[in-house]
């Protein structure tokens, strides 16, 4: 059903406009439940709903008007992170820097 809302967002529907901006809101709100007023860490933003341009602009808005000065960044491929993850747990020696190649700023 997402990519049904991105989709229809993405032709001009009000609807999922409405469904998208909803979505942000409770993001936000929840992350509010645990983030101190304030707080100035990194925030990464990560899932596939979050790479969605709508969706990752409006959590980004809310961020920035709730937390000013937050650093966001988002997140690479989630099957890459995994992935990365399994090779480190297995013993192998995978360069850090390779890692942040897999993070980008949004």
């Amino acid at each position: 059903l997402a990519r049904v809302v991105v989709t229809a967002q993405e032709t001009g529907s009000v609807a999922a406009t409405s469904i998208l901006a909803a979505a942000a809101d409770e993001l936000v709100e929840t992350l509010a439940l645990v983030r101190a007023p304030g707080a100035q860490t990194v925030l990464v933003l990560a899932g596939g709903m979050l790479q969605t341009t709508q969706l990752r602009a409006e959590v980004r808005e809310r961020v920035a008007a709730r937390w000013p000065g937050s650093v966001i960044v988002g997140s690479g491929s989630g099957a890459a992170g995994a992935a990365w993850l399994a090779l480190r747990r297995g013993g192998a020696d995978r360069p850090e820097a390779r890692h942040a190649t897999r993070t980008t700023a949004s």
